[in-house]
């Protein structure tokens, strides 16, 4: 490939992989980096050798620290970027992810599985925020950067080892994680990339997968060798106790994200909120009831609901904003529903778990709830974060795990104990009783921010004069460090900047004829804006260049008005 680039030294990146029909977009699969590459001058042709021995196959959760989410952000876009900065080598995007949904997690695909050679220490860059795409300047807006990303941190698993007073993070490594169960023929736990894992002494190895696609839900017989996985594209394996995983004929073509078994019947759920039932060969449809299940019960939010059963005839499910169901069988695939109401809020249920008096049930914003005949009663805990999985210990107790190496534990009284293994852990998705104590895994995480506040200005307003002050409003939130206050014409031609200390909401503007100065502002339509801004270690007293920099800013945003002088 001949490539026309500028002169002096340079890195040059490849990648292979294959045209998306359905996008007609590349989609790569393997890269290479080398750096060092010197170009000379522009007559002398130079010869590269990359080699493509990265595989792109991460996956990092980007949590938007504090990210606001009130009526004001609903038609901002969320977004989130990786990027590898070889300073005078050149700036590679790795990554990119954006949504117009009022999350605060991103999740950016794609990334290389581990840097090589001179890279293997490469710091990352990250950014991130909440951005205005009508406007010009993306006004307003909220960002955050961190320029010394570790991108390999939350690959290890997280241990509760028996006898221990906390849990902490293991010594094992694992890549991502969605779904472990644990039966006669093991411990198995199933996740990207058709990847199946196997757990002994005390780490995860790699086993034989007849699949690519994502892999979602697993579970095995506590009986037998006999095993299920299902995943993405409606994805469905089988467990021989001679050759291993092969894959199985599904009923479905949608996500498989949960799968169970009570006395040889099949339960599966889909990400279209479907059920199957399979008793004997045959897999049966369960009709489920339309209205706010079949509506909300399971949108495109990676790790929502779940589904639980003790009996053949009975059928817990849980799902987004508030939805649950308990279905009762009285004939052939004939089902009763009863609804359940939450008593407060309406969380994202991410799993259900029946216990031997009642039914768990864990989800976003720090949930934990049990059901108690047709209500759902929730239990107050610390944590506004989401709980992705749970299991019931034998004494009754709940024990889940979530987002940023959360443990919740909750007694039968109600009391909870939570505990944070560490802050650049695994959003733990999995959790999983072993001989030794409770293992837990999940998705690398890392957390960008805190996402500010946006400024909104109140004085002066849109099209009115500018007087004696700049002041604005901004929603609760993360407080700053730095204000800055930027008078230019409509095409950003500076006038006047001010600069304010501390986490304030106005400036004063000088009387420059009663001064007797030159007045800064000419006549005519201005451009007010007016930053909010957070950095690792401003000293503001000594008012420097440098420290004034949006260079050093960790977090900002930003918002803008016209005016008149």
């Amino acid at each position: 490939v001949k490539l026309n680039s500028r002169l002096g030294e340079l890195a040059v990146r490849c990648s292979a992989g294959y045209v998306s029909k359905t996008k007609g977009e590349f989609v790569a699969l393997l890269m290479g980096i080398t750096r060092g590459v010197k170009l000379m001058d522009d007559k002398t042709p130079v010869q590269v050798e990359v080699w493509l021995d990265t595989p792109l196959t991460r996956e990092v959760v980007v949590t938007l620290d504090a990210a606001p989410t009130g009526p004001l952000t609903v038609d901002q876009k969320r977004l989130a970027k990786a990027w590898l900065d070889l300073e005078g080598e050149g700036v590679f995007v790795m990554a990119e992810a954006e949504s117009t949904e009022l999350v605060a997690k991103l999740t950016l695909t794609g990334l290389p599985s581990q840097l090589q050679g001179n890279l293997k220490q490469q710091p990352w860059v990250l950014y991130g925020g909440l951005v205005n795409e009508q406007d010009s300047d993306w006004a307003p807006y909220t960002v955050s950067i961190d320029k010394d990303a570790q991108m390999q941190t939350g690959e290890r698993v997280s241990q509760w080892l028996l006898d221990a007073k906390v849990p902490v993070v293991g010594q094992a490594w694992v890549p991502e994680v969605y779904a472990m169960a644990r039966g006669q023929a093991g411990l198995f736990a199933v996740g990207a990339e058709g990847r199946i894992l196997r757990w002994a002494a005390g780490g995860f190895t790699t086993q034989q997968s007849p699949t690519t696609a994502g892999l979602m839900a697993v579970w095995l017989d506590s009986k037998s060798a006999d095993g299920w996985i299902g995943g993405k594209g409606g994805v469905l394996l089988r467990r021989d106790p001679v050759t291993g995983w092969q894959s199985w004929p599904s009923p479905t073509a949608a996500d498989i994200i949960d799968l169970m078994s009570v006395n040889d019947v099949i339960w599966l759920l889909t990400a279209e909120g479907k059920i199957w039932r399979r008793s004997g060969a045959d897999w049966q449809p369960i009709p489920v009831p339309a209205g706010a299940w079949k509506a909300f019960a399971l949108q495109q939010v990676q790790g929502v609901g779940g589904a639980a059963s003790v009996t053949v005839t009975t059928l817990w499910l849980v799902g987004a904003a508030g939805a649950a169901l308990h279905g009762t069988l009285i004939g052939a695939n004939t089902w009763t529903w009863q609804s359940l109401v939450a008593t407060s809020g309406a969380a994202d249920y991410h799993d259900v778990q029946v216990a031997a008096d009642r039914v768990w049930i864990v989800g976003s914003k720090g949930t934990v709830a049990w059901i108690q005949g047709s209500k759902i009663s929730t239990v107050k805990t610390p944590s506004t974060g989401t709980l992705y999985s749970a299991q019931v210990q034998s004494s009754g107790e709940l024990i889940a795990v979530g987002d940023a190496g959360r443990w919740v534990v909750v007694g039968l009284d109600g009391a909870v104990q939570e505990f944070q293994v560490s802050k650049g852990a695994s959003d733990l998705r999995a959790l999983i009783e072993t001989p030794t104590g409770w293992l837990a895994a999940g998705v690398p995480s890392l957390r960008l921010g805190p996402i500010l506040p946006m400024p909104y200005l109140t004085k002066p307003t849109n099209g009115m004069n500018i007087t004696d002050e700049v002041s604005w409003t901004v929603e609760s939130g993360p407080s700053a460090e730095l204000q800055r206050v930027q008078i230019t014409n409509f095409w950003r031609q500076n006038y006047w900047t001010l600069y304010g200390r501390g986490d304030i909401t106005s400036v004063p503007l000088a009387n420059f004829p009663q001064l007797g100065g030159w007045q800064p502002l000419p006549d005519g339509p201005l451009r007010v804006r007016v930053w909010r801004a957070l950095g690792p270690s401003l000293q503001l007293d000594n008012f420097n260049h440098q420290e004034l920099s949006p260079a050093v800013w960790r977090s900002w945003s930003m918002n803008w008005l016209m005016s008149q002088k």
